[in-house]
């Protein structure tokens, strides 16, 4: 069973880490590492953001298995963006569609006007499953920055 904490500064390493694994950064749009002093001042910062929602997920052993991050990036248009990475040691067992259905349908009871967007690289097809699997509907073929991509949304 996963349920959620926000995170909190202490998490700082966590989501260093997760935001460097190699896969995460391969279904990146900037596939570069990121460096620990910009990780930690842009962290700091969405921490205190009220427009960001870091969904901290763990199992029943309480163990951190992954992260959704919800942030509301155009709050007059009532759109947020979601992202979210995995463990690479919970890798494979199906916890992203669960990740996801759970941060969006608690930040949609909170925020119901809004619309969750996600983009996902056409070649994440497993991030592109759990996104189905956690109702959201593809709804177009971009590029964003030369990268093929699928748009994906969610709303009540």
């Amino acid at each position: 069973m996963l349920q959620f904490v926000f995170a909190d500064k202490k998490h700082i390493d966590l989501y260093y880490n997760w935001a460097n694994d190699q896969a995460v950064r391969l279904n990146s749009y900037n596939s570069q590492p990121i460096d620990y002093e910009a990780h930690c001042s842009w962290f700091l910062n969405k921490l205190i953001d009220k427009n960001n929602f870091f969904y901290l997920f763990q199992n029943e052993y309480k163990e951190f298995v992954g992260q959704v991050r919800i942030e509301m990036n155009k709050p007059e248009k009532g759109n947020a963006l979601i992202g979210l990475s995995i463990d690479v040691n919970f890798r494979g067992q199906g916890l992203a569609n669960q990740i996801i259905k759970l941060a969006s349908e608690d930040f949609l009871q909170k925020f119901p006007h809004y619309i969750i967007i996600a983009y996902v690289l056409e070649g994440n097809i497993s991030s592109f499953k759990a996104f189905i699997k956690a109702g959201f509907s593809k709804i177009d073929n971009i590029n964003i920055q030369g990268k093929a991509s699928y748009v994906l949304n969610k709303s009540i």
